[in-house]
């Protein structure tokens, strides 16, 4: 059985590491041959090149893409198309191609709310051609796996036939191996060797968050508490691949983010956040950097939007912060009380366990892929 999988990016962003790569030994083991193919690379990343780069590495993507498939019509093969393959094509010209080559039977996977990219869009000309494209597409596919509920209501709703939610997880076995390896780490005053004489305050605790230049604008939605906590001298703030220049008023270290550095620098964190504004598109992402302070036994603050709400179990594992007070009095009560700390990043730990992690996932998504594709062949063959 034979997978040909189009993440939307190649290895260097984390959506394809922890929706693809990661699930490839499991896949295999069940008898699913994958091959993966991206659609866009780093250089054709909006924001990550200047726009005749981005636009130059585009079109060679549609190119790229285009020669593949073309391919597939005399292979066995289902595809599996996260969000899209030609990206700001309108659907007509997109699901054309796919006809043209006799491509009837794709798999969509979402674990973005790529479809608010286009209706949600500013410019009125990509809402006229492009508003209804994710959508069309996710109706006219054998199967749509979401990341989370809010991407699977919009998937039902488009008239998909089939929707499974599979969330974004992580490797909790794999952390707990890299505290095996460093047990130095697991004591407070190893965990903050690697940082500590980059912060302001030693010995303070670390509130921490990891992400891209690309979402460095959410840390902003909480500045006046994180000047108001530092101010006090109560933390340090960490902002781990953050963009400098969004930041550069806020009293945040930044560490540039590397996949080797990554569990050191996580670890080395005492409480993980994840601010978040409260519109559309974020309401669909599935709170990866959550997930990831949860596997590394780290109570959390988030904003309470979409699928955070059910990720973090209010209280227990963390809090959801709704507003600036919420924010300064959860982060400092985290800070003071290194006991609740490590109580609520023990539950957060189980929650990741139970819920978010590659061992309880796999053997779904293998299950879900191989009943389509056995049930497609079939069909095909008669």
């Amino acid at each position: 059985m034979k997978l040909l999988v189009f993440p939307r990016y190649d290895s260097t962003q984390a959506s394809t590491r922890v929706r693809v790569l990661q699930y490839l030994p499991f896949l295999k083991v069940e008898g699913i041959e994958v091959e993966v193919f991206h659609v866009l690379d780093s250089k054709g990343i909006s924001g990550k090149s200047s726009v005749l780069v981005m636009l130059a590495s585009r079109f060679k993507s549609y190119y790229r893409v285009a020669s593949r498939l073309l391919k597939c019509s005399g292979e066995k093969t289902v595809i599996s198309i996260h969000s899209e393959l030609f990206p700001f094509i309108p659907f007509n010209i997109e699901y054309g191609y796919l006809r043209l080559l006799g491509i009837r039977n794709y798999v969509m996977e979402l674990d973005d709310a790529w479809f608010h990219r286009y209706d949600c869009h500013p410019n009125r000309i990509v809402r006229y051609l492009l508003a209804s494209k994710i959508r069309k597409l996710m109706q006219k596919s054998i199967l749509v796996i979401a990341g989370n509920k809010y991407i699977a209501d919009n998937a039902k709703a488009a008239g998909s036939p089939r929707v499974e939610i599979i969330p974004t997880v992580v490797d909790t076995g794999r952390y707990r191996d890299f505290l095996l390896t460093f047990p130095d780490l697991q004591e407070k005053s190893g965990r903050k060797e690697f940082l500590a004489s980059h912060l302001p305050y030693p010995g303070k605790p670390v509130i921490g968050w990891i992400g891209s230049p690309a979402t460095t604008k959410f840390l902003l939605l909480i500045s006046d508490s994180i000047k108001h906590i530092h101010e006090r001298k109560i933390a340090n703030f960490v902002a781990y691949g953050a963009d400098y220049k969004q930041l550069k008023d806020l009293p945040v270290k930044i560490v540039s983010w590397s996949e080797d550095t990554e569990l050191s620098v996580l670890y080395q964190f005492d409480v993980g956040i994840m601010p978040l504004v409260d519109s559309e598109f974020e309401r669909g992402k599935c709170g990866y950097k959550l997930i990831q302070y949860m596997a590394c036994g780290l109570p959390v603050v988030a904003s309470p939007v979409g699928v955070n709400r059910e990720i973090v179990a209010d209280g227990k594992s963390g809090y959801l912060a709704g507003n600036d007070e919420e924010w300064t009095t959860f982060l400092i009560r985290l800070c003071l009380d290194s006991n609740l700390r490590i109580e609520l990043g023990k539950e957060g730990l189980s929650r990741a366990e139970m819920y978010y992690s590659l061992k309880v996932n796999s053997p779904k998504l293998a299950a879900v892929l191989k009943e389509v594709l056995l049930k497609t062949w079939n069909v095909e063959e008669r």
